[in-house]
């Protein structure tokens, strides 16, 4: 895990998926085994998401092991989720 941008629960990220894309998103329930394969799915990011919804499932934002005004700061260019949807969208909704 390298930086938390937003804090969003998997409905958040289909929502907004939906709206920036065009297409319809719904947000899966995995099983354990099915979380840590997408750690490997084979699309832009996976690895990125898989290692930021492991920091989510394990840390909280009520952890506070993660401060968003922070990593702002430290990393400005880094991407919200709608942003990340919105220069990917073509490969990650063809």
């Amino acid at each position: 895990m390298r930086i938390v941008t937003e804090w969003l629960s998997l409905r958040d990220l289909a929502n907004i998926a939906s709206r920036v894309s065009g297409k319809k998103v719904v947000p899966m329930e995995l099983t354990e085994e099915q979380f840590h394969q997408t750690r490997t799915a084979g699309y832009p990011g996976a690895e990125e998401f898989y290692l930021n919804f492991l920091f989510f499932v394990k840390h909280g934002p009520e952890s506070g092991v993660r401060d968003l005004e922070m990593t702002w700061r430290e990393v400005p260019q880094a991407l919200t989720w709608e942003k990340f949807v919105e220069e990917n969208k073509d490969v990650l909704f063809p």
